[in-house]
């Protein structure tokens, strides 16, 4: 068995410790970690919920009001409030991944188990520390802890930090690492440029920068990122910057957005910390990000062309073809008239 899988390099022959490629096993099946974790028993809400405790990672009890609005924002699932104990909660632990406690008038709080690090956050975390490069250890940090290190004595700690911090919100918001554009470790832990793709019904690729410094983000930067996203297809740029957005380079973004077939969302170093205590903050900012944006990119009535008007803009057209083409027509028709159908020879 380990021959064939050596033949398909998913598993190394060089010793007689295995190392699987796991990067490798999504390319031949087409689905990556996340996807293989063994959840059979759980339904779509409550895998949604158990991924979403994994992708939080907290440290010690969590509100399960939390989890849920993380998991229906990630994974776009619907998790009733009504009797979530029975639905939701029970299931997950009977399958020894959680406990839970019951506070009457308030949200129940979850708590992880050692299954639920052995059994589903190990196996996610060592395939994303393969694919990105961060080191499980630093991937398991908080964001609190992360924006600590980006203000360390050494560049590359920096550098690390930043680029955890870029996979941690990517991971929050539910989407796959595609790739790195720009690494900290290069910048000395001032900026990094990560791409990740929202793969679900429909495809939006997003490419996230990180700015970790005191100044604040500027127009050229925003023309720069938009340029840079006509070469890489990107329906989305996310700007992290932890100095802040000048007011001319948020003007100078919606400019831009009306123009061009590109969102561009920013989130301050206040929205990192609020993050850290609160996760769902940050699909609270972006969707308010999301709907400030389709306000600005509302069609008029001029941009609309309903069916009915398509038809009879349509029609007109063929009639009009069909009036300065007549006389031509009316010849062919007499010609075919006159014919029979043994003199028809194909022209040489």
């Amino acid at each position: 068995m380990r021959a064939w899988l050596s033949k398909a390099d998913i598993v190394n022959t060089n010793t007689e410790h295995y190392k699987i490629d796991r990067t490798r096993i999504e390319e031949l099946i087409g689905v990556g970690t996340d996807d293989i974790l063994e959840l059979d028993s759980l339904d779509e809400g409550q895998q949604a919920f158990l991924r979403a405790l994994a992708l939080i990672d907290p440290d010690g009890r969590i509100k399960n009001k939390v989890v849920k609005q993380v998991a229906e924002a990630a994974y776009d699932v619907e998790i009733s409030q009504s009797n979530i104990s029975k639905r939701t909660l029970n299931p997950i632990e009977e399958a020894g991944y959680i406990e839970w406690e019951h506070v009457d008038g308030k949200a129940n709080w979850v708590e992880t188990t050692d299954q639920f690090d052995a059994d589903v956050l190990k196996p996610i975390l060592e395939d994303l520390a393969e694919r990105t490069g961060v080191p499980r250890s630093v991937l398991r940090l908080s964001i609190g802890e992360v924006l600590d290190d980006l203000d360390a004595d050494s560049t590359h700690d920096k550098g690390v930090a930043l680029e955890t911090l870029a996979v941690k919100i990517g991971r929050l918001l539910g989407l796959k690492f595609v790739g790195w554009r720009v690494r900290g470790r290069k910048t000395g832990g001032s900026e990094v440029d990560v791409v990740f793709d929202d793969i679900g019904e429909l495809f939006n690729r997003v490419q996230v920068q990180c700015k970790n410094t005191e100044n604040q983000i500027q127009t050229k930067h925003i023309a720069r990122e938009v340029g840079i996203s006509r070469m890489l297809q990107t329906n989305t740029v996310l700007m992290i910057a932890r100095g802040g957005v000048s007011g001319d380079a948020r003007q100078f973004a919606t400019r831009l957005m009306r123009q061009e077939n590109v969102a561009v969302m920013f989130l301050t170093g206040e929205d990192l910390e609020e993050i850290d205590e609160d996760p769902t903050h940050l699909h609270h900012v972006l969707r308010g990000e999301a709907r400030r944006i389709s306000n600005l990119k509302r069609l008029g009535e001029s941009e609309y062309i309903d069916r009915e008007d398509e038809e009879s803009h349509a029609g007109r057209d063929e009639e009009d073809v069909l009036e300065e083409y007549q006389e031509e027509i009316d010849q062919f028709q007499e010609s075919v008239e006159d014919a029979s159908l043994m003199d028809f020879s194909e022209e040489s």
